[in-house]
């Protein structure tokens, strides 16, 4: 009779089991399949203008899994970009719903641990989604233009202080997390200027920007809110902050001296001597035209070399190859004159800049699960098991795969001009695109222009 096979050791089964249960569902959720592949299926349906299957199908797809956030980003942005405000507010408001339990959340939960420990033995796609800063920012943004869709200007104006409340609690929680992530990656041996030599493209992006998610747009809407429900202190507030992400920009200059005057600024009235400005007539009103551009780049996989005394080995990092041009200036007519809008945001260079920041969190996971999987496979092969070994190096080859999740329907940049008319109906042209717009005395008429490829989507709100 043949000799029987080895037994797998209790340890080996263990192992084995505990891969199995970290591999239930992971097919949907990104850890086989890079989700990029999900992200191209979204901007192709978005393109053109498929946009209630699209919706279908989100609708349908697995919200239990690590991706339950990151589907209902997507969701909410089609949803907006239907036209369907109250849809897109609804779904984004499960968006925030979900980010509130993750702040007060005092303690790792038990699902967070065991979704680590099983990304330990599969991947980090295996970790539930938890969202970027700038991806926070952006959908803070977005729901206050729902609520401007469906005519809530109040509601919009709680909405914009609630992420500014947000945006000075990321940034002191970002700051604590990069100390932490570099003291993680020192205590596995890593040192941060080791890799950086690797990713120069995605650094000299990163460079662009001062964090990784404040953006000029988002204070400026908030500040076209503030002055639309006469809160003209609070709106000199945020045209300070986006002037001081962007001095040169002439419509950021205007607005400051123009609100700074009428609230007494010192600065703002230097400004207006040092620029010759003067304030629009008291009885035009304005149109503001927000242009966002492209979409935002795709997270790629990169092999990162760890070289130690008897081996070389791979780590699967998710990092942005580039190229990274600079947000380019968008002409347009309004009543046959030309104006130009320039950019706000360049969201390329946010995602380069969190990217970045993670890093080194990044690279201390990977050498934890290389180390993990090393260790499974001499248990799985162990007394010469030739079906053992053969399944560890199987699953270490199959989830060998780079966490490539991020909100793929965010724009690559934002571009902003603002026009102060006379009352009445005008007309905004790009090219045989003609949308009329209708000015009143005192307000803002705010149209939104999606540039990513497709027809153009235009949505227009009256503040």
């Amino acid at each position: 009779m043949p000799a029987p096979r080895p037994a797998l050791p209790r340890v080996a089964r263990c192992w084995l089991t505990l891969a199995l249960l970290a591999l239930t569902g992971c097919a949907s959720n990104s850890v086989f399949i890079p989700y990029t592949q999900h992200a191209q299926q979204i901007r192709q349906a978005v393109m053109l203008g498929q946009y209630d299957a699209e919706i279908q199908r989100l609708q349908a797809s697995d919200k239990s899994g690590s991706n339950r956030l990151l589907t209902l980003l997507e969701l909410g942005r089609v949803e907006m970009l239907a036209h369907r405000p109250q849809a897109s507010l609804d779904t984004f408001t499960q968006v925030m719903s979900l980010w509130a339990a993750q702040d007060q959340r005092a303690r790792i939960s038990l699902t967070q641990t065991t979704a680590e420990g099983a990304s330990l033995v599969t991947n980090d796609n295996a970790i539930p989604y938890q969202g970027r800063p700038y991806e926070r920012s952006m959908a803070h943004e977005y729901q206050a233009l729902n609520y401007l869709a469906l005519g809530r200007l109040s509601d919009a104006a709680v909405e914009v202080r609630r992420a500014e409340f947000e945006q000075r609690q990321i940034l002191l929680d970002e700051q604590n997390s990069v100390a932490a992530a570099e003291h993680q990656a020192h205590q596995q041996g890593f040192q941060p200027g080791d890799y950086t030599r690797f990713f120069a493209n995605m650094n000299r992006a990163a460079g662009r920007v001062k964090n990784a998610f404040q953006n000029a747009m988002a204070f400026y809407l908030s500040a076209l809110i503030y002055e639309a429900v006469d809160q003209p202190n609070d709106a000199y507030v945020d045209i300070e902050q986006a002037f001081e992400m962007w001095p040169d920009n002439p419509v950021l200059q205007q607005d400051l001296v123009r609100l700074g005057s009428t609230l007494g600024m010192s600065d703002a009235e230097r400004l207006a001597q040092h620029l010759h400005l003067s304030p629009p007539p008291a009885e035009d009103g304005s149109v503001v035209v927000m242009i966002e551009q492209g979409w935002i780049p795709e997270r790629a996989a990169f092999q990162f070399p760890i070289i130690t005394q008897s081996t070389i080995n791979y780590l699967a990092i998710p990092y942005y190859p580039g190229p990274f041009p600079l947000p380019q200036p968008e002409n347009l007519l309004i009543d046959q004159q030309q104006v130009t809008a320039l950019p706000l945001v360049d969201f390329e260079a946010l995602a380069a800049f969190d990217l970045k920041g993670q890093m080194p969190a990044l690279l201390a996971r990977q050498w934890l699960r290389l180390l993990t999987q090393q260790k499974m496979e001499r248990e799985l092969g162990s007394n010469g098991n030739p079906l053992g070994a053969l399944l560890g190096g199987l699953f270490s080859a199959l989830t060998d795969q780079a966490d490539l999740r991020s909100w793929s329907t965010l724009p690559a940049n934002s571009q902003m001009t603002r026009a102060w008319l006379t009352p009445g109906q005008h007309l905004l042209s790009w090219g045989n695109v003609h949308v009329p717009v209708v000015i009143r005395s005192g307000h803002t008429t705010l149209v939104q222009v999606v540039d990513n490829g497709g027809p153009l989507n235009i949505m227009t709100y009256n503040l």
